[in-house]
């Protein structure tokens, strides 16, 4: 077995910069180790989060609160003018973010942790799909054209690891790589 090494990964962060890649793990049990460090090693200069795994949302906090945590005041003000575009944009009522986290789905949380990292302009977001339910790829598949336009506009990679080659027939994705290619690039 192969381990992605950090001076070793600038074929493969090349391949990946700005663009919404897709990876296809075929074999998931034999690589899962790889991927996870592979995700480890991605230049720690960059900003990156990582979504599909469990929502990362304090429950007894409103939406709002969640996605202001660790913010000084003046980046508040300022996030606060790109949520209301962002709000907009992904079509959702700007009375939820009054809401305690914990009474909305696991989509709804998901979709205000994403808002989070493009407000926040994170250079790399990953989507693991890993131990997700079917429905993941269904809620991912209609992200794509506006992670596809977030990528482009900002200079960000987006990357979407999942074993369903259903999201591959999309036409949002800049590139689908099977994560056997990958490493052969190393």
């Amino acid at each position: 077995m192969m381990h992605f090494k950090k001076n070793k990964n600038s074929a493969i962060s090349d391949l990946i910069t700005d663009k919404l890649t897709i990876v296809l793990e075929q074999d998931v049990k034999d690589k899962r180790k790889d991927i996870l460090s592979f995700f480890d090693s991605v230049d720690t200069a960059n900003f990156y989060a990582i979504m599909g795994r469990k929502n990362s949302m304090l429950p007894f906090l409103t939406v709002e609160d969640n996605i202001l945590l660790g913010m000084s005041k003046k980046q508040q003000k300022e996030f606060l003018l790109e949520l209301d575009d962002a709000i907009l944009t992904f079509r959702l009522d700007p009375k939820c973010l009054k809401q305690i986290s914990s009474s909305l789905s696991d989509y709804d949380q998901m979709i205000f942790q994403i808002i989070r990292a493009l407000i926040l302009k994170q250079n790399i977001i990953i989507f693991d799909t890993y131990n997700s339910k079917n429905d993941t790829s269904v809620f991912l598949l209609n992200l794509m054209p506006i992670l596809k336009s977030y990528t482009k506009l900002n200079q960000a990679t987006a990357l979407i690891v999942t074993p369903n080659v259903d999201l591959a027939k999309s036409n949002y994705y800049d590139q689908c790589v099977l994560l056997d290619h990958l490493y052969h690039l190393n």
